[in-house]
């Protein structure tokens, strides 16, 4: 598998001084000094040498304009001049480096750039310039180090850069570096794992997620990876999800190889590899204490009251079940259904249909070459006729290969 070179994964791809003023604008605080960053014109109509004001006029003419003038042009002499004024300015000194960054000044540039910084950590487009300065270095651990920075002062710095970051999942020495500050639990790391399982390639998502999960138990963490089964389903990549299946904590994974009926089971934040219950009082189904499944139907109701997904080899395997039926339940007909699951759909393999008495139940299912992911369903219908609801309980559900 090819991956971007650096500068393409990590790189902000802003496209130059003018889109990098635009950063500056998503990155304005509404707090203080509102007017002059709003209103720039209006503001320094009533102060003329307002540096804040100052500051983002220079910014709104480079976002309109693309260019901004040289160390010799007039918005350089004014810039120079606000600074007299607001020598502990990071907006100032940075369209001082940025301007100075025309004339090739790059050493010089970077030094303004390195005391914007110093000034204020929280000046996002600042880091986005540190961020692309790291980039065209080469140097993964500086590019996320302002990454951090960046994510961690400013609440506007997620919109721009957690995109970009998702988007270079697919790289392992991106990923490796990144999976560090997931470990060490940063204040952004949450927020940015649940955009990446919504948004993001859920391969790539997994390896992160296997790289921190050493160092990460808790809740948060825990419900991002459960998430994530949501993910490779919405993807229909069955394959990707059953190998990230055999990641997760031990206690998951026996929840999933399980077939029967229990507490874990049936454990919502591993759907649809647990059983996923139809919670309807005319059509449904429900756990009971000892591992029993209790399904009922009203009259004239039917359709799915249990399904989950798992994974078997091709081959004959043999299913058990008890059934005890409620008092009168002649009218309710329940049965097994198999489906065949693979990224263009669903095909069915199997079915089978309860008998009426209470009995222990054995079927063999032949599941066919290249049907490794199955969706098992249990479906329930009940007579127009019944007029109360109908009862069946399953229990000691258990599917062993024998062939």
């Amino acid at each position: 598998m090819r991956f971007l070179p650096l500068s393409q994964s990590l790189a902000i791809g802003l496209g130059g001084l003018a889109a990098l003023a635009g950063a500056v604008v998503v990155a304005r605080d509404a707090a203080g000094n509102a007017f002059a960053r709003s209103r720039p014109d209006l503001a320094l109509r009533a102060v003329p040498d307002h540096p804040i004001a100052l500051a983002h006029r220079i910014d709104d003419t480079l976002i309109a304009t693309g260019a901004v003038g040289g160390p010799q042009s007039p918005e350089a002499r004014a810039v120079a001049t606000a600074l007299r004024q607001e020598p502990l300015s990071a907006d100032l000194i940075r369209q001082l480096a940025m301007m100075r960054s025309l004339k090739g000044n790059t050493a010089n540039s970077r030094l303004l750039m390195a005391l914007a910084e110093r000034t204020s950590r929280r000046d996002l487009p600042t880091q986005i310039w540190m961020i692309e300065a790291a980039v065209a270095d080469g140097n993964i651990n500086r590019a996320l180090s302002h990454y951090d920075l960046a994510l961690t002062t400013s609440r506007r710095a997620p919109a721009l850069l957690f995109p970009v970051l998702i988007g270079a999942l697919g790289n392992p020495e991106i990923r490796a570096e990144l999976a560090r500050y997931l470990r060490w639990h940063r204040p952004w790391s949450d927020v940015f794992l649940t955009q990446a399982v919504a948004t993001g390639q859920p391969r790539d998502v997994a390896a992160l997620v296997a790289e921190v999960a050493s160092a990460r138990n808790d809740p948060a963490f825990r419900a991002v990876q459960a998430s994530l089964i949501g993910a490779f389903v919405v993807h229909k990549d069955y394959p990707g999800l059953n190998s990230y299946a055999g990641t997760l904590p031990s206690a998951d994974q026996a929840s999933i190889r399980s077939i029967g009926f229990s507490q874990s089971t049936v454990d919502r934040r591993l759907r649809p590899l647990t059983w996923e219950l139809t919670d309807d009082p005319d059509l449904g189904a429900g756990y009971d204490e000892g591992d029993r499944l209790r399904i009922s139907a009203r009259g004239g109701t039917g359709g799915i009251v249990a399904r989950r997904i798992i994974f078997r080899q091709p081959g004959t395997w043999r299913l058990r079940q008890t059934i005890t039926p409620g008092a009168d339940s002649s009218g309710l007909d329940v049965r097994w259904e198999g489906y065949c699951l693979d990224s263009s759909g669903q095909q069915s393999f199997w079915s089978q249909t309860m008998p009426h008495q209470a009995t222990t139940v054995q079927a063999n299912i032949a599941i066919p070459e290249g049907c490794r992911t199955i969706e098992l369903r249990i479906l329930a219908s009940a007579d127009m006729d019944s007029a109360s609801a109908l009862i069946l309980t399953l229990a000691g559900v258990s599917l062993v290969r024998i062939g």
